[in-house]
């Protein structure tokens, strides 16, 4: 079993964002952009999307590389097998704000989706060769407050000995 602590702020990876200034076209059903044309009437190629944080991205995901990188190196990259099924748990330890948006519970931003998806992405080539290799996903991933010791942080658990049946059944 590895354990990656990646100290710093962990950084959601917000759903990509497209603006589009041209007029578009729509296909027969609303909702399915098919060209865009500038106001010249040439036809554009489609626009890429991406994060709309992605200036804070990159900088997380190599801080989640490097720790990666170390822990395997302790662990012993030999003894790792990065083509089998993994099992993997994150936790994510944050300050919560003042005004939480639901004061009760203390729910607030970002997703816990939003905050797995960075680091997923960054084991790639690390730990795993894809991560459609996440076939199981550990206890203990979720959203804690840093409060008592101030440190924000993401741990990362992940095991290759998982309960799997290739056959599916």
């Amino acid at each position: 079993m590895i354990v990656i602590t990646v100290e710093g702020r962990p950084i959601p990876q917000n759903a990509p964002k497209v603006r589009i200034i041209w007029k578009a076209a729509r296909a027969p059903r609303a909702g399915f952009l098919t060209a865009i044309w500038n106001a010249s009437g040439m036809k554009l190629p489609m626009p890429l999307t991406y994060p709309a944080n992605i200036k804070k991205i990159e900088p997380w995901k190599q801080k989640i590389q490097i720790a990666a990188k170390r822990a395997l190196e302790d662990y012993g990259a030999d003894r790792w097998d990065p083509a089998a099924p993994m099992a993997v748990g994150m936790s994510f330890y944050l300050r919560c704000s003042k005004k939480p948006r639901h004061p009760k519970y203390r729910l607030e931003r970002p997703d816990l989706e939003n905050l797995w998806t960075p680091i997923a992405n960054a084991l790639q080539g690390i730990i795993y060769d894809d991560d459609s290799q996440i076939v199981e996903i550990l206890g203990g991933s979720g959203k804690y407050n840093a409060q008592e010791d101030g440190k924000e942080r993401a741990i990362v658990t992940i095991s290759n000995q998982v309960r799997w049946d290739a056959a599916g059944e």
